[in-house]
């Protein structure tokens, strides 16, 4: 389809959907389409940009799998986890996802959490390095996502996230001897 085609369709669609249909279910249906034109799976995208509103539409779908997962088996707790978004892993917790679910690498929610607090450590400790100044906002915001990928780090636990799962060592080695042969 030509680009002139396609950009006319998309126009004529966001114009019917404001003709039409109220203001979150604009969003929602916009959302669903830029994800679907793209390739990407809605709910792990809306979870992994913190979109409550969207996560809770989609959630209440009966054709949304909470469980699903990408190419690589990451699913959309993994995807909200890393990020620290503590109201969207809520909502997915409360739709019994599974929990200890592993991607292609053996990677958890649990895995993908730890992560996104380590990052936001680093970032903390770095930053004080140089900014000396606790009344600094951006000091508070940076203490403000530690607490909410430490949350979430609580909450998967809680909710029975078993913190001895192994990653999957033969995907590790197997990267390992590709690095080395491209070295």
């Amino acid at each position: 389809m030509c680009m002139c085609v396609y950009i006319i369709f998309m126009f004529e669609f966001i114009h019917y959907l404001i003709l039409t249909v109220s203001p979150i279910s604009i969003s929602l249906s916009l959302y669903l389409y830029i994800c679907i034109c793209i390739g990407i799976n809605p709910l792990i995208a809306a979870c992994s940009e913190g979109h409550v509103e969207i996560v809770k539409q989609l959630l209440s779908s009966k054709d949304v799998d909470p469980n699903t997962k990408d190419k690589d088996g990451t699913n959309a707790l993994m995807a909200a986890s890393v990020r620290g978004h503590k109201e969207v892993v809520t909502l997915l917790l409360e739709k019994k996802v599974l929990v200890n679910a592993q991607n292609v690498d053996g990677h958890t929610a649990l895995m993908f959490a730890f992560n996104g607090k380590n990052q936001v450590e680093t970032l903390l400790d770095k930053y004080t390095e140089y900014i000396k100044d606790d009344s600094d906002n951006s000091t508070k915001v940076i203490l403000e996502a530690l607490k909410s990928h430490s949350d979430v780090v609580n909450l998967l636990i809680q909710n029975g996230a078993d913190p001895s799962l192994k990653v999957n060592k033969f995907i590790n080695i197997f990267l390992n001897i590709c690095c080395s042969l491209l070295r």
